[in-house]
């Protein structure tokens, strides 16, 4: 089920509200469109940063967009050799990347539907990405237990920082000077980009960390987990705020938000 990540400044209990909204519309209102066409179970989801456009990620080895308007396909982005595990927009939406098992990253111009590069370097699957806010700047995780930092504008590869555990989740700080990455162990990091040096390392969670979601803000962040809770943190010290509990099921929330219709987009198997 999606999760509302917008967090608004205000009280502490008017965001968790926020918070909640998306899942709440999801779980109380009927579907009001399928958007169909991946031959497979969908693994990533996110909307535009306009709201008008949904990008799709499946183990059919594409990635789609669709028209959240008028709830249609408008593009196939096919050119992974593997399953799509993460989808990302980059923040002026006119630009998209992608990761894979095929341990590979795709940018892609949405316009053409086509590639503008593709970026390799990991040894394994990448399971997460990030775009740093001015979109100079990508981050990728993957299961060979590093976190690379790459250009986009030339495709090199800044960093490539070592973890002892895979990769499962990645976010920018608001400012884009920090990332924050969480493994398939329920931990935490932070990372200064400009020289990959580690600032802060939690233990947050009992089972792997499935997304991570700075607030507008800048001051907080959420934690999804199949340990079947969602945390919300003060990113000054990394500290726990709030524990939502509630899931049954594990929780592998993707990127997405209500638009201003109230419409929100949720990914699952389709059993």
């Amino acid at each position: 089920m999606g999760l509302n990540t917008v967090i608004h400044p205000g009280s502490r209990y008017r965001s968790l509200r926020t918070i909640l909204v998306c899942a709440l519309f999801a779980a109380a209102s009927p579907a009001m469109a399928d958007l169909i066409g991946h031959g497979g179970m969908v693994r990533a989801l996110v909307v535009s940063p306009d709201g008008t456009r949904v990008l799709t990620g499946g183990f059919d080895y594409t990635a789609r967009l669709w028209d959240f308007v008028e709830q249609k396909e408008i593009g196939e982005l096919n050119e992974h050799f593997g399953p799509v595990n993460a989808v990302a927009f980059l923040p002026g939406g006119g630009r998209a990347l992608t990761s894979s098992d095929d341990k590979t990253l795709i940018l892609w111009d949405l316009d053409s539907k086509m590639p503008i590069r593709r970026l390799n370097g990991h040894t394994a699957k990448v399971m997460a990405l990030a775009v740093s806010p001015d979109e100079r700047i990508a981050a990728s995780g993957g299961w060979d237990r590093t976190v690379r930092l790459w250009d986009l504008s030339t495709g090199v590869a800044l960093w490539t920082i070592h973890q002892p555990s895979n990769l499962s989740a990645l976010a920018f700080s608001a400012d884009g000077r920090l990332l924050f990455s969480g493994d398939v162990h329920g931990v935490l990091r932070t990372w200064r980009v400009s020289d990959g040096s580690q600032i802060v390392q939690k233990k947050a969670h009992d089972w792997g960390v499935t997304r991570l979601v700075v607030s507008p803000d800048g001051r907080r962040m959420l934690s999804a987990s199949i340990d079947e809770t969602v945390k919300l943190w003060e990113l000054a010290g990394l500290k726990e705020r709030a524990v939502l509990r509630g899931h049954g099921a594990r929780s592998t929330a993707r990127h997405s938000r209500p638009t201003a219709g109230r419409r929100c987009p949720v990914a699952g198997t389709g059993a």
